[in-house]
């Protein structure tokens, strides 16, 4: 959640518990930096990518959701994103 909302401070004091994986993942595989780069947080990038134990090239499930207007039909397709994909989705690559 602190990756999310953008509170470094948080972010810092959890990932200097030894026990913390920063690569953990919540149900749908995205890792706290998938989440860091899906909303903007540079500042949280930042620190999640000084972390050692940080993967980050690892990749994530995402849903994309289509609808066909003819069925009325909703459906989806995953496809699998790295943190990379993300920030440039947002128009910020500079941020990793």
């Amino acid at each position: 959640m602190a990756c999310v909302v953008g509170q470094p401070e948080a972010v810092k004091l959890i990932l200097a518990n030894e026990i913390v994986d920063p690569n953990a993942r919540e149900e749908d595989q995205r890792t706290p930096l998938h989440l860091a780069c899906s909303v903007g947080q540079p500042e949280i990038v930042k620190l999640l990518l000084a972390n050692e134990k940080l993967d980050p090239n690892a990749t994530a499930q995402w849903k994309e959701y289509l609808f066909d207007f003819g069925s009325r039909k909703e459906s989806f397709k995953v496809v699998h994103r790295t943190p990379l994909h993300l920030a440039c989705e947002k128009g910020q690559p500079d941020q990793l």
